[in-house]
C-alpha cells in the first residue's frame, strides 16, 4: 500500500513539473522567436517571407481588379 502512494506521489510530482515547464515555455516563446529573429537578421539570413496572394477573382473567374480598371474605377 505504502509503494502505490510513494508511486502516485512521483506521479503527481512529475505531472507538476511537466505543468511548470510548459507554463514557462509558453511564456517564453514570443521572447524567443524574437531572439532568433535578431539573431538571423545580425547574421545576414533572410527571415521568411509570406507568399504574395494570387489576385481575387469575381464570380467568373475574372481578376476583380482588372475588372474595376476596365469600368473605369481604378
Amino acid at each position: 500500500m505504502r509503494d502505490a502512494l510513494d508511486e502516485l506521489n512521483r506521479e503527481i510530482d512529475e505531472l507538476e513539473q511537466e505543468a511548470r515547464f510548459a507554463e514557462l515555455r509558453a511564456r517564453n516563446l514570443p521572447l524567443s522567436v524574437l531572439g532568433r529573429s535578431a539573431a538571423r537578421a545580425a547574421a545576414g539570413v533572410p527571415s521568411f517571407t509570406l507568399p504574395q496572394a494570387e489576385p481575387t477573382r469575381g464570380a467568373l473567374g475574372v481578376d476583380a481588379d482588372a475588372e474595376r480598371e476596365a469600368a473605369g474605377g481604378g
